[in-house]
């Protein structure tokens, strides 16, 4: 766990997230090991698009199915940022409306 801390603060873009109130190491270093390098990241909903949270519709002809996400992205940068907003809605009142 030390260890990673250590790589972890290495990455200045890394001080920026653990600087939100609950954000953990453990987060961030998952969040930077599936992203890689957030200086290209232009958007937001590019980091959407990557772990496959894009929404799309199940339709057909006349049938208008449902909406769901498209889960053709990175699973587990999925579960990283789903884990991740547990504690943020928990501890953090910016999240919470």
């Amino acid at each position: 766990m030390e260890e990673i801390e250590k790589l972890c603060r290495k990455i200045p873009e890394s001080e920026q997230m653990l600087a939100i109130k609950g954000i953990g190491v453990i987060t961030v270093a998952g969040f930077l090991a599936e992203v890689g390098d957030v200086r290209r990241i232009e958007s937001p909903r590019q980091i959407q698009k990557l772990a496959g949270l894009s929404l799309r519709e199940n339709s057909s002809g006349k049938h208008k199915g449902q909406t769901t996400i498209s889960k053709r992205g990175r699973s587990k940068l999925r579960a990283v940022l789903f884990n991740a907003a547990i504690p943020l809605i928990a501890k953090n009142p910016e999240f919470k409306s």
